[in-house]
């Protein structure tokens, strides 16, 4: 999406119907959530790395300046 887009599809974006019974986080959980989400990464990263070898240098330098 070029970054001119961005501004228009926040505006009119809405989540799906299906997610309407879901409940809402609450702000101090986001952290937990990170954290998880973080870690998913990180174990998928070891497992590709188990079943594939390393990967290429200049993409863990991507991932890593990814991070916060």
């Amino acid at each position: 999406m070029p970054s001119a887009a961005v501004p228009g599809w926040m505006e009119n974006w809405r989540p799906p119907s299906s997610w309407r019974h879901l409940a809402t986080l609450p702000a101090e959980r986001l952290p937990d959530l990170m954290a998880e989400l973080d870690n998913r990464v990180w174990y998928a990263a070891l497992m590709d790395v188990l079943d594939d070898g390393p990967e290429p240098r200049e993409e863990q330098e991507r991932a890593r300046a990814r991070r916060p």
